[in-house]
């Protein structure tokens, strides 16, 4: 999900609540200019600590994903696998 997606979210679900930008800021404990860059997408500035605070306030939980074109990143996980030298460098 892109940062202007995840702020049309966050922006239907303060409606859904009936608050207003500072309603959520308050319960955020963050700026209501703040609120105003996360629902605009805004996100380059902001921590990730803020972004989460501002989701946890609408009773969301943010999901992290990473992908990356090299396949999957169990396999990039496995230490064995990770190794440059693989199963030679336990040998």
């Amino acid at each position: 999900m892109d940062g202007r997606r995840l702020g049309l979210v966050i922006r239907a679900l303060r409606r859904r609540r009936g608050w207003r930008q500072l309603d959520l800021a308050r319960a955020a404990a963050v700026s209501q200019s703040t609120v105003s860059a996360v629902e605009r997408g805004h996100l380059d500035t902001l921590s990730l600590r803020t972004i989460k605070a501002v989701v946890a306030a609408l009773d969301g939980r943010l999901v992290h994903e990473v992908r990356w074109r090299g396949g999957h990143i169990e396999r990039l996980m496995d230490e064995g696998h990770a190794s440059p030298l693989g199963d030679f460098r336990r040998a």
